[in-house]
């Protein structure tokens, strides 16, 4: 499409500073190559002037274009916004009803076949502690395909990073018997702060190995906080079938938030996970003082009955 040559033109030319040489192509297809660099410079004055196109019926594929292409302020990709085949920040009709279908199968699901009782007990501290890490998995995992590439390789050392973080997490709830879950989350959000006001090129050091190091520590260590939270949650939890179903449908949520990123971009995800993550701290601190109010009740002695006569 037109619309695709400008943008690719207009990306081209702002990462060089200059006005990119284009030719494109018609007939049969529609192709273009975008040339820029020192070298253009070399070439003869005069010799191409501003893009332009002659009109043509012929179905030969043909150069119908030529010329150097104005640079425009109109919507690029980028690294926090890499979406190329998007015309502009939308969020495509086609995800919309992919994610509904999704929505309604899985609310049908649910308000169907489970049990009303247990329908009453839905932990939303769980589910929003579900959304929370789905949201921060995805902004993690898109931190280093930023900075080492999108492949295999990496995809499968972050997602090793993200279970080992469970199971170190997981020993340390063992190790330490945290009772104050509270300082956790603190040091959560100071961390999600801090990646939220860093930028993402901020990372991109010339060393490699310095580059790992500061990246793992500011991907992996909310990451790491998270499942403490987790962990010291679920160990808490009253009835462990219904928390852990009810931190999946977290997660499908989260995975239905990660396409907000069409809108706004990877690195603004990190306000829905520090708000939910809000939500969830709210809801274990009202769940503790009802259990400490019922517990405190029961410690009372009971009232001693009086006989009137």
């Amino acid at each position: 499409d037109d619309w695709l040559v400008q943008k690719l033109a207009n990306m081209a030319g702002h990462a060089f500073n200059q006005e990119p040489l284009v030719s494109t192509y018609g007939g049969w297809g529609r192709a273009a190559t975008i040339m820029v660099g020192p070298r253009l410079r070399t070439l003869p004055a005069g010799m191409f002037g501003p893009y332009h196109e002659t009109a043509s019926t012929s179905k030969d594929l043909r150069v119908i274009g030529e010329g150097y292409y104005p640079l425009t302020n109109d919507t690029m990709a980028t690294d926090d916004w890499p979406f190329l085949y998007l015309r502009d920040h939308s969020f495509p009709l086609i995800y919309i009803f992919g994610l509904l279908m999704v929505a309604i199968y899985a609310l049908g699901g649910t308000l169907l076949l489970a049990p009303r009782k247990t329908l009453r007990r839905f932990d939303w501290h769980m589910f929003f502690l579900g959304v929370a890490f789905m949201v921060l998995e995805v902004k993690s995992l898109t931190t280093f395909s930023l900075l080492f590439g999108s492949t295999w390789f990496v995809n499968s050392l972050v997602f090793f990073a993200i279970l080992s973080s469970v199971l170190l997490a997981v020993l340390v709830n063992i190790r330490l018997k945290i009772r104050r879950i509270s300082i956790w989350y603190l040091l959560l959000f100071g961390v999600l702060v801090l990646n939220l006001f860093l930028p993402p090129e901020a990372l991109l050091l010339n060393n490699p190995i310095a580059r790992y190091v500061l990246a793992s520590i500011l991907a992996f260590t909310p990451v790491f906080l998270a499942n403490i939270i987790f962990a010291n949650s679920f160990r808490d939890s009253e009835a462990a079938d219904i928390s852990f179903a009810s931190n999946l449908l977290g997660i499908m949520v989260g995975g239905g938030l990660e396409y907000f990123s069409m809108l706004y971009g990877y690195h603004w995800l990190l306000i829905l996970v520090i708000i939910f993550y809000a939500c969830a701290l709210l809801l274990r601190h009202r769940r503790t003082t009802k259990i400490e109010e019922t517990s405190e009740a029961a410690a009372l002695p009971a009232p001693a009955d009086s006989k009137i006569g």
